[in-house]
């Protein structure tokens, strides 16, 4: 049995709802376990077919749901469907399972209702998926694994170590680069997409191009994108990684297993920790968290991690913490203007914040309780 055209153009616009829904973290449990399965390939495919500017995702979803109704009422097979089992379905099981129940629906004049796990009904899906792609699927877990290595060939490479510095890459993005950054240009760049590698932080000024997304990796992250302006933070020093949206829309992954973290609008930020693999989401004036651009001093939340890495960059000093002055879990929120940025008024108002002390040795700042 072959689909429509007509057929498949309108299941394919119900699985775009479920994708775009999952990215912007409104997909129900059972959508969130079809889309984590999406193949690159079906994903390309529905960004092609299906903008997310055409998309009217609440007047979708009740088709979406109608779509569950239908594919749970007509699929149900006898071997093992989830990825997990050992014994498997191949498409000509699908196919010829899906004509049966079609013809015996045909035949009954009526929807076929069949009792059986929730599961079933998540595996009839990845079924009539995988009909409609020509059996085209792999789970999306896998498709962006090979993603950490996308630089291995560079082309260019672009570092800012004492100051921020600004470069235009040859698609006409810009980035802005804080210190201790560097940027790597695959060389592949400018191809179907448009790869890079990064570490420190820097702001990205994407040239828009629809057809090739800008993609950035770095430590445990994915974010692509095809034009918009945003904030990368990921240094080795700080088990946080941050994403900070100024204008569009932004996709982050995890670039280990390929999972959809988040879609990220203006005034967002993800929140990455490196080491326990867990993220969070919030509402931030991107502004101020971006503000270093214009040569500020910006501590947003951050962590005893980022306030030492922020005093050697700025002045070359070792921050020494003793008798617990500052708890490592402390987070601080400052600013300072550009004429601002000494020492000892960095210093001053940490010690305000925390009740402490401070003094200098040679190359080391030495906190301390203030009553000792």
């Amino acid at each position: 049995m072959n689909f429509t055209q007509k057929e498949k153009k309108k299941y394919l616009k119900e699985l775009s709802t479920i994708y775009y829904r999952s990215l912007a973290g409104k997909a129900t449990e059972r959508e969130m376990k079809i889309a984590k399965k999406f193949s690159p390939y079906l994903i390309n495919k529905l960004k092609k077919d299906f903008p997310l500017e055409n998309i009217d995702m609440e007047k979708e979803e009740q088709e979406a749901q109608a779509m569950w109704s239908r594919i749970a009422g007509r699929l149900h097979l006898d071997c093992a469907l989830l990825p997990e089992a050992e014994a498997s379905c191949s498409e000509e099981d699908y196919r010829r399972a899906y004509e049966e129940e079609l013809k015996k629906t045909e035949r009954n004049e009526r929807k076929v209702s069949v009792h059986r796990p929730v599961w079933m009904g998540y595996a009839a899906a990845i079924a009539l998926i995988t009909i409609l792609l020509g059996g085209s699927l792999y789970l999306y877990e896998n498709s962006n694994k090979a993603m950490d290595g996308v630089v291995a060939e560079v082309k260019a490479r672009y570092t800012a170590t004492n100051s921020i510095n600004s470069y235009t890459l040859e698609d006409g993005t810009v980035a802005d680069m804080n210190r201790d950054s560097e940027l790597k240009i695959a060389k592949s760049f400018g191809g179907e997409t448009r790869p890079v590698t990064m570490e420190g932080q820097v702001f990205f000024h994407v040239a828009k191009n629809p057809k090739k997304p800008f993609i950035i990796t770095t430590q445990g992250l994915n974010v692509t994108v095809r034009g918009t302006s945003f904030e990368v933070m990921s240094y080795e020093e700080i088990e946080d990684k941050q994403v900070t949206v100024s204008t569009g829309r932004v996709e982050v992954a995890n670039s280990q297993s390929g999972e959809l973290l988040a879609v990220l609008t203006p005034g967002m930020q993800l929140i990455y920790n490196s080491r326990t693999g867990k993220h969070e989401l919030k509402n931030v004036n991107a502004a101020d968290v971006t503000a270093w651009r214009t040569g500020k001093l910006v501590l947003h939340n951050a962590s005893v991690a980022e306030l030492r890495l922020r005093l050697r960059q700025y002045f070359d000093k070792v921050l020494v913490i003793e008798h617990d002055a500052l708890r490592e879990d402390s987070r601080i929120t400052s600013t300072f203007n550009y004429e601002d940025v000494t020492i000892d008024n960095v210093m001053n108002r940490i010690c305000a914040l925390f009740g402490a002390k401070y003094k200098i040795e040679n190359n080391r700042i030495v906190l301390s309780v203030n009553n000792i």
